[in-house]
């Protein structure tokens, strides 16, 4: 634009200049309406995010000492019996029935954790939450952005031309110039597409709602890693129990062994047959403790207990007595977790959040040929004296229309991305459906297996105790004793997992509900 350093006062100039002041009070208004907006949205917070904190409670699961299908069996991890095979003939020297001590670097600080302990942590300290929570603060300030094209802008502005050569006077004269022209002050403006902006901003509201959704999600899905975290570590350590025990039994039956050899009541298979068993043993136990510490690893850097790369701590859990759990859910009443599932998952709320987006967007982009408007309101002077703003004021209102191919081609590409989220949603509740349907299979699984599990031990413990008698009587040879130990080892192990695989098969159902 070319500013003449001149400028010209019409008859009708002093019309002008009040519409100029009235313009720029009204745009003034707008701009503290736009303060006003911007300071209250700042303030604004995340009430349903803070009555779902509150919930955590919920995600703690009650114990039960019995298991449904048979209430007079208790199912646990077996204590050591007083009267477990082991002092196999009077020859036998005793063996300590302490725990074995574990196999851990000396500067590796040992931290018992419990299962509360575990969920809270995961819910503070996992990252995922935390990038969660980023992205609700960007979807937060999308918003605001979205909001702020309703209202106007306020600046100063510096607007510099120089003009050499021909020029055009007022009165159409063409006159050869050389010509500076400096203008300093303050301009309003506003533009505003009516039709386009008010969708775009309902689309940065559903893009929120999506995101504080997924916030929620990602807080359920580190509590249900957590917890599958947790029973990975209890199962290893009732591994090092199981194999502790196998251990002692190898360490005792060896020197059984060597005593009935020494005395000629032996023979030098069962010797070398007992040192196998111990060998074997020793080698379990190495592995259960190496399955504890990477257990423990994975869990401490889930938790994110400290950003010191020196820090290596060794968590075990409080207890390795482990029971099964529950939550207050109905298993048997499948279509009504189903609908619970469909209704309160948090990522399948995100995604139709985000299909209602789409939709907005789509419907911003069909703008073709709708008006736009467009204000301006300046105050200011030219020259080098800034002064005095008297010089020029300024106001002008504009409204148009575009046309084009362009926005054709945005509106179906809007169209089709709404569209595939669509299906996306879709399959999400498919997949939701399915994901119900197998937790609830394997909880019923895992209940099967723990009494199937209970009975196996139980018949274990019994045999053994049977054969121990037989050992000793000399009626029975090393290899039943060694096959009945062994039985007697994988119902042990059978009962482990079966609890663990049931505790974390609620946990699943939990997640897949959509949480508490």
């Amino acid at each position: 634009m070319i500013l003449d350093t001149h400028p010209i006062r019409h008859p009708w100039s002093s019309n002008l200049t009040g519409f100029s002041y009235r313009a720029e009070s009204i745009m003034l208004r707008w701009f503290a309406i736009t303060l006003m907006a911007i300071a209250l949205s700042s303030c604004s917070t995340d009430t349903s995010t803070r009555h779902r904190s509150s919930e955590m409670a919920l995600w703690i699961p009650q114990p039960i000492e019995t298991v449904e299908q048979d209430p007079a069996r208790t199912i646990g991890l077996p204590e050591r019996r007083d009267d477990e095979p082991g002092d196999l003939t009077d020859l036998a020297i005793e063996v300590s029935n302490e725990p074995l001590p574990a196999d851990t670097s000396s500067e590796t600080t040992i931290y018992p954790i419990t299962l509360d302990v575990v969920l809270q942590l995961s819910k503070d300290q996992a990252l995922s939450i935390h990038m969660a929570r980023q992205r609700l603060d960007a979807a937060v300030a999308t918003q605001q952005i979205a909001t702020s094209a309703f209202l106007p802008t306020i600046g100063p502005r510096i607007d510099y031309a120089r003009t050499d050569g021909a020029a055009q006077e007022t009165d159409g004269t063409v006159v050869d110039v050389s010509k500076n022209s400096l203008f300093t002050g303050m301009e309003l403006r506003f533009d505003l597409d009516p039709w386009g902006d008010w969708h775009r901003h309902q689309a940065a509201r559903g893009q929120f709602e999506a995101t504080e959704q997924m916030l929620y999600w990602a807080e359920q899905f580190a509590i249900h890693r957590g917890a599958q975290l947790f029973h990975e570590l209890v199962r290893s350590h009732g591994e090092i129990e199981i194999a502790e025990r196998a251990v002692r039994f190898g360490r005792q039956l060896a020197l059984t062994a060597s005593a009935r050899l020494d005395a000629g009541d032996g023979l030098r298979e069962d010797f070398l047959g007992a040192l196998a068993k111990e060998a074997a043993a020793d080698r379990d136990l190495a592995l259960a403790q190496s399955h504890a510490q990477i257990a423990s690893v994975k869990l401490a850097e889930f938790l994110v207990l400290s950003d010191d790369p020196s820090f290596d701590p060794f968590l075990v859990p409080v207890s390795t007595q482990i029971t099964p759990n529950r939550f207050a859910l109905d298993p048997s009443n499948v279509a009504q977790l189903i609908q619970r599932g469909l209704d309160r998952r948090p990522d399948l709320m995100a995604a139709r959040a985000r299909a209602e987006s789409a939709r907005s967007l789509s419907r911003a982009s069909s703008a073709w040929g709708r008006p736009t408007i467009s204000a301006r309101s300046r105050v200011g002077r030219f020259g080098a004296d800034s002064a005095d703003l008297s010089d020029q004021e300024t106001a002008e209102v504009a409204v148009g229309w575009q046309f084009g191919l362009a926005a054709t081609a945005s509106h179906r590409r809007a169209v089709a991305a709404f569209e595939e989220i669509q299906l996306k949603v879709k399959k999400l509740e498919l997949r939701i459906i399915a994901q119900i349907r197998v937790s609830l299979a394997r909880l019923q699984a895992s209940r099967s297996a723990m009494t199937a599990a209970q009975r196996q031990l139980e018949a274990g413990e019994e045999a053994m105790t049977l054969i121990d008698s037989r050992y000793k009587a000399g009626a029975a040879l090393l290899e039943e004793l060694l096959g009945r130990e062994a039985d007697l080892a994988a119902a042990r192990t059978a009962s482990l997992n079966s609890i663990v695989s049931h505790n974390q098969a609620q946990f699943d159902l939990m997640l897949a509900v959509g949480g508490p």
